[in-house]
């Protein structure tokens, strides 16, 4: 059986960050069942709940301690997909987010893609501020130029052998 067309990963780093909103935005997308979801859990005291409860369509990965990159590693290692969609607890996919995204990976292989973020809970200047700067590294700009030396930023969906080709110094092969 081939590969399946797409796998996400989503991260979880910060003691607070719970993944429940991200879960349930992923469980409301028709077809989810056929995609791989990891969820790579870098928090040290991470609450004992069962999060693929329910969800037989998560893999729930525990690395305590780990930085963003490493965990990001680790999710695109274990991904099977020809591509991988990268996701945070506050990087929400709307309605619709995997048919658009089937739909755009089917028509244009290879592509990476991204997409607007719509923020959990009440988003505040610092906070967009900071997930602006944190992410604008990873411009369309930089990527061309060579400049990204670290994986992807969250909300965006890269080719995996693109991905591999730009960070495979940082993965294990």
């Amino acid at each position: 059986m081939p590969p399946p067309a797409l796998s996400v990963v989503a991260i979880i780093r910060h003691p607070k960050d719970r993944p429940d909103d991200l879960l349930a935005a992923l469980g409301r997308q028709p077809g989810i069942a056929r995609v791989p979801v990891l969820l790579v859990d870098g928090r040290e005291a991470a609450p004992d709940d069962d999060l693929t409860a329910g969800r037989p369509w998560v893999q729930h990965l525990r690395a305590p301690g780990k930085s963003m990159p490493e965990l990001k590693a680790l999710g695109a290692e274990r991904a099977q997909a020809e591509a991988i969609a990268f996701l945070e607890p506050r990087a929400l996919p709307g309605p619709g987010w995997l048919a658009a995204v089937s739909d755009a990976l089917a028509a244009h292989p290879g592509a990476a893609l991204g997409g607007g973020v719509d923020f959990a809970g009440t988003p505040t200047p610092a906070g967009q501020a900071a997930f602006a700067f944190e992410y604008g590294a990873f411009t369309a700009d930089k990527i061309a130029r060579g400049m990204v030396h670290d994986l992807s930023a969250n909300n965006m969906i890269l080719p995996r052998a693109a991905l591999w080709e730009l960070c495979g110094d940082i993965l294990r092969r």
